[in-house]
Formats: structure tokens, C-alpha cells, sequence
């Protein structure tokens, strides 16, 4: 048991103590958000990879900042040991590029934009290009804290979807994950250009080097020629998939965003008009996608697939120059389908989609050039079409012609402005004395300017909010439907 005068010494020390801490100078701001930041740094909050992958870039681009501010202090300061240290800040941003060109050295034997672009970077250092190596790395940095941060962005909104039922999000979140993973034809043809034009640009470089000098001449060690499409591609994927699903599209197979806006066919199951809210959508879907063909010489021309009993023909009234076809069985279908195919028709197929005919709606939207099933099946994952009407309306099929119209117009320029900046930016460096600094800007000018144009899938989702109702104003056509 304690004595009392021995509790009154411990009262007295433990007040004595807070009225210290009271008298303390409290801690100042800039201190404790320092520290947190640091804690941060150190411990990312993420969960997942791809938050990882968000911090580990968010680290990068501190560091990246940090060395460049180094490197201009030193500069600034004739302080060559500052500059040092930007430097080597800044080549720990570079892991990534030197693992990947030496193992394209080692592995495969070729010369690729990551050779080009080490090549670049150990030449800044044997030279001490101490703000352009630092500029690189900020750039750098910068592109890729914004493309992976457009990707979390993406997984985030695909979890926001209002249509996606419970049960069903797991697996839309992957269809959608998968179809962003597809190379595109456009990036295909960007890694071909590539794989073509780094040695040549490597053998430019070793040539002009004793004409150009080594500033200007590496200028050839900053060119892509398509190597951007690496990033570009899987960006715009991503922003159209998102901006169809926020119309209520699911999107499969991405290939098919670049043959849809050539579609000149549309073929129709009866069994779709069996629904009167697809009958009340179709006739207004009709009118928009013949609205969107003014470059063509024929019209759209649209059949219906009816069956024996010819339930659904008095229906075809309400659409112009639909033509009706007495398709009873699976082999007539395909038969008639396989007649249009040969006649060079590029055809849109729209299958009910229901479990009780899926085995033949499978054979049909197998053969066709777009196949559409209007509404969803239990098995979504499994279906063979390509594109899914989620919420039933047949007028979602021109917003989707919409935005793989501008899906196409995407791609080619994200293959074409980065390759025409590279071309300025050879002539410049060759004909009006311009250095490596430029060259770099010049670089990721290109790369920034095609990253806002992608942008355009979304903006086109917002304004194919107000189309329905001006294409169903809009008078129909009178065009007969061609015959195949």
C-alpha cells in the first residue's frame, strides 16, 4: 500500500510535468506536414496494385520534381555538386527504361525506343546535361502518373455503373478490363513502326554526330515514330469503353469499334420486336444511323428475320423501307446472312439474346461484322455478341456508332500527330540549329496534344445525350433498301 505523502510527491511531479508541456512552443505547420508527407511516402494507403502502381508513380514524380529544382539550383548557384545530385535523383526514375533496353539487347537482339531513349539519357550524363536529363525525368513522370491515374479512374467508374446488377459486376468489370487489354490495329502498327525506324534513327544519330555535334544530333534518340501508341491506345480503349458503358453499351471485343462505323446492313430478329419498348426505339435508331451516312452512296437498308407464322410483319410498318424475310429456321438465317456477306455488305446483326434460341442467336452473331444482342443473358461472359444493349434501347445503337466513329478518328491520330512532331522536330534540329531540350519538348508536345484529343469519347457520350431526341424529329428516309 502506498504511502500518502509518497502520492502527493507523484501528484505533484505529474502536474508539474503537463504545466511543462503546456509551456512548450507548439509544433509549426510546415513541420507536421513534412513529416506526414514523408509518412506518406513511405506507407502508401492503397490497397490494391493499381493504387500501388498510382503511389509508386506519385514517389516518382516528387522525386522527378525535387531533382529538377536541384539541378536549376546548381545551375543557378555554380554549385556543381547540386547539379550531381539532381542528376542522380533523376536517374532513379529511369529504372524501368535502362531494364527494358537491355533486355531488348539481350534477349531479343534489336533496337527499340527504350535503347534509344538509354542511349539518350547516358549521354546527358557523360555530358552533364544536368537540366535536360532532369527535364526528361519530370516529363516523364508526368505522363505516366497521368495514365496510370486514368486507369484507377477507369476501374473506379466501372464500379459506379447504374445498370450493373450485383451479381453481374464482377463480370462486367472484367469484360471491360479484358477489352481495354486488347492491342487495337492502330498500336499494332505503331510498335511495327517502331521496330522499323529505331535502328534507323540510332544509325542517324552516329552519322550526324560528327556534322550536328552531340546536342543536336541526339535529337534522332528522341524520336517514336508510333512508340507513344504504347500509352495513347489502351487510353482511348479505355475512354470509349467508358463512355459506352455510361450509355448503357457493353463493349466485348474493342475490335469491333473499328469496323462499326462501316457497317451499311442492319438485320433484325423478330423476336426483338416482340418488345414494344425495342419496337417504339427501333424506328428512331433507323432514322439516326441513316442521319450518320451522309458520306455513302446507298442508305442504309435494314431487314427483319421473321418467323413462319409472320407475327411481327404488320409491325414493320412503323420502320421505313424495312424489308421483311421469311427466315423460319437457323439454316435460312445463315444462308441469308452468308448471301449478304458475299455481296460485300457489311452487316450489324441485333439477336434477342434470350436463353431459350441462344444456340442459334450464337450461330448468327458469329458471322456478322458487328453482332449486337439486345439486352443481356444470364450467360454474359459466354455470348458471342460483341456489343450488349444493357437497358433494351435499340437508340443506344447510334451512340455507339458514334463512338466508334470517333474511336477510329481517335487512333489515327494518336498514330499520326506524334509522328508528325517527330518530323518537326528532325527538321528542326537539322535545319534551324534547335538542341536536345527542344527535341524532348517536341516529344512530349506530341504526347500531351494526343492525350487531349482522346478525351473526345466522353465529350461525344455527353452530347449523344440530346441526339435521340433530334434524330427522332428528324424525317426518315425514302430510300429503298438494295437488295443483296
Amino acid at each position: 500500500m502506498s504511502h500518502p505523502v509518497q502520492v502527493s510527491i507523484l501528484e505533484r511531479s505529474r502536474l508539474a510535468l503537463i504545466q511543462a508541456g503546456d509551456r512548450l512552443p507548439p509544433q509549426k505547420t510546415w513541420r507536421v506536414q513534412a513529416k506526414r508527407w514523408l509518412t506518406h511516402l513511405r506507407h502508401p494507403p492503397a490497397t490494391d496494385n493499381l493504387e500501388l502502381e498510382v503511389h509508386r508513380k506519385n514517389q516518382l514524380l516528387a522525386v522527378s520534381s525535387v531533382s529538377l529544382g536541384t539541378a536549376v539550383a546548381g545551375i543557378a548557384l555554380v554549385q556543381p555538386w547540386l547539379s550531381l545530385t539532381g542528376m542522380l535523383l533523376a536517374l532513379s526514375t529511369f529504372g524501368p527504361t535502362f531494364r527494358g533496353a537491355l533486355h531488348t539487347l539481350q534477349n531479343e537482339r534489336r533496337i527499340d525506343n527504350q535503347v534509344l531513349d538509354a542511349t539518350r539519357l547516358l549521354l546527358c550524363l557523360a555530358l552533364r546535361y544536368d537540366f535536360i536529363l532532369t527535364l526528361n525525368a519530370l516529363l516523364q513522370a508526368t505522363s505516366q502518373k497521368f495514365f496510370t491515374q486514368s486507369q484507377a479512374e477507369f476501374n473506379k467508374e466501372i464500379e459506379s455503373l447504374e445498370w450493373v446488377a450485383e451479381a453481374d459486376r464482377e463480370t462486367v468489370r472484367q469484360i471491360l478490363l479484358d477489352a481495354a487489354g486488347v492491342l487495337s490495329i492502330p498500336q499494332q502498327r505503331g510498335q511495327a513502326g517502331i521496330r522499323q525506324m529505331a535502328p534507323w534513327m540510332l544509325a542517324s544519330f552516329v552519322l550526324t554526330l560528327p556534322w550536328l555535334g552531340v546536342n543536336r544530333a541526339a535529337a534522332f534518340l528522341t524520336t517514336g515514330f508510333g512508340a507513344h501508341l504504347n500509352t495513347l491506345g489502351p487510353f482511348t480503349v479505355r475512354k470509349t469503353l467508358l463512355a459506352a458503358a455510361q450509355q448503357g453499351i457493353l463493349v466485348k471485343d474493342t475490335h469491333v469499334l473499328e469496323t462499326a462505323a462501316q457497317m451499311d446492313t442492319l438485320v433484325i430478329d423478330a423476336q426483338v420486336l416482340a418488345d414494344a419498348a425495342a419496337r417504339a426505339s427501333l424506328s428512331a435508331a433507323v432514322d439516326a444511323l441513316r442521319a450518320h451516312r451522309p458520306q455513302f452512296s446507298h442508305p442504309l437498308s435494314v431487314y427483319c428475320l421473321l418467323d413462319n407464322d409472320d407475327t411481327f410483319l404488320p409491325l414493320l410498318d412503323q420502320i421505313d423501307c424495312a424489308v421483311a424475310v421469311s427466315a423460319g429456321s437457323a439454316e435460312k438465317r445463315l444462308s441469308f446472312l452468308q448471301t449478304l456477306q458475299q455481296s460485300g455488305r457489311s452487316i450489324c446483326y441485333i439477336g434477342a439474346a434470350s436463353e431459350e434460341d441462344g444456340e442459334d442467336d450464337s450461330a448468327l452473331l458469329s458471322c456478322t461484322t458487328v453482332a449486337v444482342a439486345w439486352r443481356s443473358s444470364t450467360a454474359l461472359a459466354h455470348s458471342p455478341a460483341q456489343v450488349h444493349l444493357m437497358e433494351g434501347d435499340l437508340t443506344a445503337l447510334a451512340h455507339f456508332v458514334d463512338l466508334a466513329s470517333n474511336y477510329s478518328r481517335t487512333q489515327r491520330f494518336n498514330l499520326q500527330t506524334p509522328i508528325g512532331f517527330d518530323w518537326a522536330d528532325i527538321g528542326t534540329t537539322v535545319f534551324i540549329h534547335l538542341g536536345l531540350v527542344y527535341s524532348i519538348l517536341f516529344n512530349y508536345a506530341g504526347l500531351a496534344t494526343a492525350a487531349l484529343y482522346a478525351r473526345r469519347p466522353q465529350r461525344a457520350a455527353q452530347n449523344a445525350t440530346a441526339a435521340p431526341s433530334s434524330a427522332a424529329a428528324a424525317p426518315s428516309s425514302a430510300a429503298v433498301a438494295a437488295q443483296p
